[in-house]
């Protein structure tokens, strides 16, 4: 089976886990998006995280960037890149 999705719900009553609920860690929500491929701007529940206005402080760091070899070495071994 093939489907977009942004989350699957496993052996949960679909109206607590698509609100939200106390045993699986998702918030409570009236409102659920479905994704940029529904025309939507978000993929979850709908919550007060949406409309708080977060402001980042960041300053540089020394710079970690690992070589491409050291991400995708073991990918590129198994795909025969």
């Amino acid at each position: 089976m093939k489907a977009k999705t942004c989350r699957v719900i496993v052996n949960q009553a679909h109206c607590f886990a698509t609100g939200g609920f106390f045993n699986n860690g998702l918030p409570f929500s009236l409102s659920m998006g479905c994704g940029s491929w529904g025309g939507n701007s978000i993929d979850g529940n709908l919550n007060w995280e949406h409309f708080v206005n977060k402001v980042r402080v960041v300053k540089t760091i020394k710079e970690n960037k690992p070589e491409l070899i050291e991400v995708f070495g073991d990918f590129w071994k198994e795909t025969s890149k």
